[in-house]
């Protein structure tokens, strides 16, 4: 067989492969990826804060969560944000990412903050760990979001939120930005 332009061997090059359908049908397959990726650059991020009946995930609230660090730099209590059921129903074969966060206030200021959040569908005990940040709260606060940075997890996935401090029992205040698809 001639090697054609766009072809290695009898192999199409994967780069000027095109896709028959909007959506890769191969799960984890390169096309599969790029569509991810891009819905991740190229999605609606919603920003939701504490609903005021059930203090979980709400697009139309802007009531930030406030965790509590613990003493001596340890993680405080985790806090629950999601109940698993807010994004997308809580279908579990539709994902998310935690985009970022927005870090309205903090009780410590010219301290360092470690955010970790976590997620599963059963008892905080029983969660992994979704992704960890860390947060420098300057004297004077500059607002901006932060990236989080932490992959796509199903819908039905409860999640929860726990930080550290140099300072004992500190708090931050914060909405979250949410990438659904």
């Amino acid at each position: 067989m001639q090697q054609g332009i766009g072809q290695v061997g009898e192999v199409d090059k994967i780069d000027l492969k095109a896709l028959n359908t909007i959506h890769a049908s191969a799960e984890n397959s390169l096309g599969w990826l790029v569509q991810h990726i891009n819905a991740a650059i190229h999605g609606t991020e919603i920003w939701y804060g504490k609903d005021g009946v059930d203090n979980y995930l709400s697009p139309t609230s802007m009531t930030r969560w406030q965790p509590q660090a613990g003493t001596s730099e340890a993680f405080g209590t985790p806090l629950q944000i999601s109940n698993g059921d807010e994004i997308e129903g809580g279908d579990p074969d539709k994902h998310y990412d935690a985009h970022r966060i927005f870090a309205t206030a903090v009780s410590a200021l010219g301290k360092v903050y470690r955010i970790q959040f976590l997620y599963g569908t059963g008892v905080v005990g029983d969660a992994t760990l979704l992704t960890e940040m860390l947060l420098f709260a300057p004297a004077v606060i500059k607002s901006g979001p932060i990236d989080t940075h932490a992959p796509g997890i199903d819908c039905n996935n409860k999640l929860w939120v726990k930080i550290a401090c140099e300072t004992d029992n500190a708090t931050i205040d914060f909405l979250i930005g949410i990438h659904a698809e």
